[in-house]
């Protein structure tokens, strides 16, 4: 064996050089070792090759990941555009064509979200109603919002309730609330609004209830204090008021209802006091109501039968007398005339009257067969053409008209006149007449 530093023949045995003192490794070791020390080198490559194969996968995923990176910034760039611009639905039509990547759904619903609150914070009103409308911001934050706008609502509320803000100002602060395209929105503001109108409105009748009071206009207070409604802080001093404020306007009510029938102003009379019937229901005001009622009626009754006697005493063109006779020698053919006379001072040109007829006991006769059939079964409507009737003088005696067969009695009535100077007369005796004649002679 040879020394493998000095190179000295050696025993096989030795495992030292005795030259330069070196330990000698058997050939069997020997091979041992260099068989190991080319298994070693080999693991080295293999491992420097993983590496590599691992350095080319990590640059061509993080390059696969760069392009998808600066795909995913255009995407949502261009659906951010589409918002900036008021381009709602071409915004959500992008957003529906991408909506499988929740990369890019994450970032436009923050997007959105984050510009609807920017809108809120700058009070922009029109650019925070239109976001929400655009129906882009998603399910879970519009339920968000839901409850953030009805705390909202319910804070201006009972900051009116509680006087700390007036009407305009709530409405300033939740009005807008009614453009949301959202029925729990719109119907919680809707109602909230509803309610604090009628609390306004029943603040300013408690304020001129107690005004009225002041004045002695007591039907006026009352009107307004019972106005103020039961949310209404002034409530049980309105119930107070009108409790006091009753009998000081029966007294007044009662007072101007004796010089009203004083007057025979019956109907200002019923208005007071079914006025205060509203507010006292005491027996003495039905029965008061019930007697001037009576009162009324007998007066209107006393009215309408001189104002009647007024037209028939004061008719332009009457009728004087009205015949009938039988015109046949053999057989029946009757006939009726009617005389009128002018009391105008014009020259009453054409004159148009009705003529009743009756059987002999004084029945009505249908008339037959008549084009000039009135109102009634009995009205025979007729005139003359071209009378032309002077002031003060008569006419029709020479005229007769047929009539039916079984007619014995008649009476008549002028319905209209026209005068030569093409003014006309129509008789408002006329209707009342026929309403008391036509049933029987």
């Amino acid at each position: 064996m040879i020394c493998p530093k000095c190179k000295s023949n050696i025993s096989d045995e030795s495992k030292f050089c005795s030259n330069c003192g070196t330990v000698i490794v058997s050939n069997n070791v020997q091979e041992t070792s260099n068989s190991i020390s080319t298994k070693r080198n080999s693991s080295k490559i293999i491992k420097l090759l993983i590496a590599i194969v691992l350095c080319i996968a990590l640059i061509v995923s993080g390059g696969c990941f760069l392009y998808y990176q600066i795909g995913l910034s255009d995407r949502v760039g261009e659906f951010e555009n589409y918002v900036n611009d008021g381009r709602y639905s071409d915004a959500s039509a992008y957003y529906s064509s991408n909506e499988n990547d929740d990369a890019f759904t994450k970032r436009a619903n923050r997007f959105v979200k984050n510009k609807y609150k920017q809108a809120v914070k700058d009070v922009n009103d029109e650019l925070e109603i239109a976001l929400f409308n655009s129906g882009l911001l998603t399910d879970k934050y519009i339920s968000e919002l839901e409850q953030t706008i009805k705390n909202k609502v319910e804070k201006a509320e009972n900051e009116y309730i509680e006087k700390s803000i007036v009407y305009d100002d709530l409405e300033a602060q939740i009005g807008k609330y009614k453009k949301y395209k959202n029925d729990k929105i719109s119907d919680l503001v809707n109602d909230t609004i509803s309610k604090a109108e009628s609390l306004k409105k029943s603040r300013e009748s408690f304020e001129k209830g107690i005004k009225s009071l002041d004045e002695k206009q007591y039907r006026d207070a009352l009107e307004n204090l019972s106005s103020v409604i039961a949310e209404d802080e002034n409530y049980s001093s309105a119930q107070e008021k009108i409790q006091e404020i009753v009998p000081l306007y029966k007294q007044e009510v009662m007072e101007k209802t004796n010089q009203n029938v004083a007057s025979n102003n019956y109907y200002a009379a019923l208005s007071e006091l079914k006025s205060l019937q509203k507010y006292c229901s005491d027996q003495d005001v039905s029965d008061k109501i019930s007697d001037i009622e009576k009162q009324k009626s007998d007066y209107d009754a006393e009215q309408d039968r001189i104002q009647i006697q007024s037209y028939k005493d004061n008719q332009e063109v009457e009728v004087i007398s009205q015949r009938v006779w039988n015109d046949g020698y053999h057989i029946t053919n009757m006939k009726a005339s009617v005389t009128v006379k002018n009391n105008s001072d014009k020259i009453a040109k054409d004159v148009y009257y009705s003529i009743l007829t009756f059987d002999s006991n004084g029945l009505p006769v249908d008339v037959e067969y008549s084009i000039y059939m009135g109102d009634k079964s009995n009205d025979y409507r007729c005139g003359y053409k071209s009378a032309n009737v002077l002031p003060g003088q008569t006419y029709g005696d020479g005229w007769k008209v047929d009539i039916s067969d079984k007619c014995q009695k008649v009476k008549a009535c002028v319905i209209k006149v026209t005068y030569t100077d093409g003014t006309t007369w129509d008789n408002p005796y006329f209707e009342y007449w026929l309403e008391d004649n036509y049933a029987s002679y």
